[in-house]
């Protein structure tokens, strides 16, 4: 019993289009068409997720639930959070699709239009060199039944084909061979000329495939982190208890003769955080955020020694935003930033990792440091100077110098905790050691 098997006939532009060139040209004019069009799609796209961003980061500082009281407040404040964490995460889409989709795009379709537009010239050449030759033989063929048309009488027709015919079976001989020529030439050149074409068009949608391959890539991973985002919004929301704000609101009340105490430092800290996000995305600050980080850190200059010494439920929130914040402020970095925008994350950095040690995060505290470590050399974007580094102006300034030895002693300690001692590692399982 025989199997039969259907397969796919491979595609062949010089074995099936070989009499439709215009057509073939006509498909690699609409092939560049859709190339250019792509390209002011992509960036068009960036240019809205970009706009998009700028909107979200002018709405995390925006003013809201200002007056609310406990849970309620602090969900109502997460909902401005989470306008910050969209801004980073859609700053970095428009990232990967300028740097990883755009350039390949740009690519193809600058090598497509050289390529593609020597092929259709050699291709126009010999059509053109074909569509002459048959022209010639068939012109000539329409003036010799004109003449014979008109003769008169047969002796009259028979002088003057046999004086004309050494002379015309020349001319047909020399346009016959100039035809044949002209069909040998096209046979050669146009199967060329299509094989090309054909691999050009191959290649074109190649990468069509692979950039619209990676737009849904880098889409997916943006719906996935803003899913998980949403779920950590979505339990504070939960968590809002109505007895719990109202007992909030009786106690404020009740203290409002007390003078109105400063802000905690980690929400203070909170706030900053937001702003140094959205300063290594964009490379620029506004006057607003600098000044607002200027003030935090005074604040932070001026503090008691022992203000971290009560953790209240407000700084508990806060600080576990915080190592959410952490984590996205990983995410994005700018090399090249203004002399406001450096000026800003540097104290921004410094003023986070004092909070963050003097609040006892110490595994927050160290990956701080990594992430400063790892932004790099800074660049001046107008002249491309270098500014120095983020890590080597925490380690320079008093924030760091005065909690060094503390901090060393602690990953000492944390070492030890995780290191056998020569005890355990010389320690030897025998008959003696068994319990029966």
């Amino acid at each position: 019993m025989s199997l039969n098997v259907a397969v796919e006939q491979q595609p062949s532009f010089s074995g099936e289009l070989w009499a439709n060139f215009a057509s073939v040209v006509h498909n690699c004019e609409n092939g560049y068409k859709s190339l250019k069009e792509f390209v002011a799609f992509l960036k068009e796209r960036i240019r809205i997720e970009r706009l998009h961003c700028k909107n979200l980061a002018r709405l995390s500082r925006a003013t809201i639930g200002k007056g609310e009281f406990g849970t309620l407040a602090a969900a109502m404040d997460r909902l401005r959070v989470d306008a910050t964490q969209g801004s980073n995460e859609r700053m970095s889409f428009a990232a990967v699709l300028e740097t990883d989709v755009l350039p390949e795009i740009l690519e193809m379709k600058a090598l497509y239009e050289k390529m593609n537009g020597k092929l259709i010239l050699e291709g126009k050449k010999v059509s053109k060199a074909l569509s002459d030759a048959r022209e010639r033989i068939n012109s000539r063929a329409d003036a010799d039944e004109s003449t014979l048309s008109k003769l008169q009488g047969f002796a009259t027709l028979t002088s003057k084909f046999k004086s004309a015919s050494p002379v015309k079976n020349s001319s047909n001989g020399f346009s016959a061979d100039k035809l044949k020529s002209a069909e040998a030439l096209y046979s050669d050149v146009m199967t060329s000329v299509l094989e090309g074409i054909q691999s050009n068009e191959e290649a074109r949608i190649r990468c069509l495939r692979g950039a619209l391959r990676k737009c849904v890539v880098f889409e997916t991973s943006l719906v996935a982190n803003r899913s998980y985002d949403i779920k950590d919004m979505a339990a504070v929301m939960e968590d809002i208890d109505h007895s719990e704000v109202l007992n909030q609101f009786i106690s404020s009340v009740q203290t409002q003769a007390q003078p109105a105490r400063s802000p905690r430092p980690a929400a203070v800290c909170l706030r900053v955080l937001e702003v140094l996000s959205h300063t290594l995305s964009s490379g620029v600050v506004d006057n607003e955020a600098m000044l607002m980080t200027d003030i935090a850190y005074k604040t932070l200059v001026n503090r008691p020694p022992k203000y971290a010494s009560v953790t209240t439920d407000e700084d508990t929130i806060c600080l576990n935003y915080l190592s959410v914040m952490v984590n996205d402020v990983g995410k994005v970095s700018s090399t090249d930033l203004d002399d406001r925008a450096f000026r800003t994350i540097c104290t921004a950095f410094r003023l986070v990792f004092a909070t963050l040690f003097d609040f006892g995060r110490m595994e927050e505290c160290e990956q701080w440091l990594k992430i400063a470590e790892k932004i790099g050399q800074i660049h001046d974007p107008a002249d491309g100077t270098e500014r120095g580094t983020v890590i080597s102006m925490i380690i320079q300034s008093p924030e760091y110098l005065e909690r060094a030895a503390s901090l060393q002693a602690w990953k000492e300690a944390k070492s030890l905790a995780f290191t056998p001692t020569e005890a355990n590692e010389n320690a030897v399982i025998t008959d003696e050691n068994c319990i029966e």
